[in-house]
């Protein structure tokens, strides 16, 4: 039996629920509102803040910069999104924030995580 137009529409439905749950859209959203952030901005301190160790710089590219037809910024993008990220952590007293691992990518230090974590729990008992 063929599936109804409707239950195609919610199966639709909870496929891009879960996508966005799982890409971090959600979480980039709610950084954005705790934080500050520009959009992209965002959604790389959402991606680092997702993952407990190192994010590799062709990952952080892929998934916020790149668009769907592979176009967008170079690579160095990245360097930028990050600096920026520090910039305005560090003026909202969240220092050192993010973390090079030479050669790879960028982790989230621990009081940065810890401070956003923090951030991110008064917004949502709001």
């Amino acid at each position: 039996m063929r599936p109804s137009y409707e239950q195609l529409e919610e199966r639709l439905r909870f496929a891009n629920a879960r996508l966005a749950e799982m890409s971090g859209a959600n979480l980039a959203a709610d950084v954005k509102a705790a934080t500050g952030l520009a959009c992209q901005q965002a959604r790389v301190l959402a991606m680092l803040y997702s993952s407990p160790g190192t994010v590799s710089v062709g990952l952080i590219w892929t998934e916020t910069m790149q668009q769907n037809n592979g176009d967008g910024p170079t690579i160095e993008a990245v360097k930028v999104r990050v600096s920026q990220i520090r910039k305005c952590l560090r003026d909202l007293g969240v220092c050192p924030s993010i973390v090079n691992e030479w050669g790879f990518g960028y982790r989230l230090t621990d009081e940065a995580r810890g401070w956003l974590a923090e951030r991110l729990a008064r917004r949502a008992a709001a």
